[in-house]
């Protein structure tokens, strides 16, 4: 089971809990990490997301980590991973409306605490390493939606440039 969770409410009654945005990565050694997104709908107020991560080796499925929670309402969502060299995991996400991340090793530990980009209203950032730095892109919704990204350090993993907007003239 992914979350050990026995109950997820009822649609019906629009108190359930769903599950979205699932992504993968593969490590060295053949272990793998399993992203993905929980939205709490509550019938009494907005939904609340969480990101969690669990990892698949050859003793089968650990046991998940919630990565993020927060008892306020959608704080955390749209999660994806990218896989980096060193072994190590990017998961991106969205923060109270800012791009997020953190990176991770093949047994699930945090080895960068996050960082979040001050954007406003952001969604679905992906990243990309090349050579040694890492484009961070995301979309963010204002006014219509632009496109932004930084560029990261891929060792500190700090912002050397950005964010910069995507023009179309």
């Amino acid at each position: 089971a992914l979350t050990n969770k026995t109950s997820c409410g009822r649609k019906s009654d629009y108190s359930f809990i769903s599950f979205e945005n699932p992504d993968i990565s593969v490590f060295d050694g053949g272990e793998f990490s399993i992203s993905w997104e929980e939205i709490l709908w509550d019938s009494y107020s907005p939904y609340r997301d969480d990101v969690w991560l669990s990892l698949v080796n050859g003793g089968g499925i650990q046991a998940p980590v919630i990565l993020t929670s927060s008892d306020d309402f959608n704080q955390f969502n749209h999660p994806r991973q990218t896989r980096l060299d060193g072994n190590l995991v990017l998961l991106s996400y969205v923060h109270n409306g800012e791009p997020a991340f953190i990176t991770l090793d093949n047994s699930g530990s945090v080895v960068t605490p996050e960082i979040s980009i001050p954007s406003g209203n952001a969604g679905h950032p992906q990243a990309l390493q090349f050579g040694t730095e890492i484009l961070l892109a995301w979309e963010q919704y204002s006014a219509g939606t632009h496109f932004y990204y930084a560029l990261l350090d891929g060792s500190t993993y700090a912002v050397d440039l950005g964010p910069v907007e995507l023009t179309n003239p």
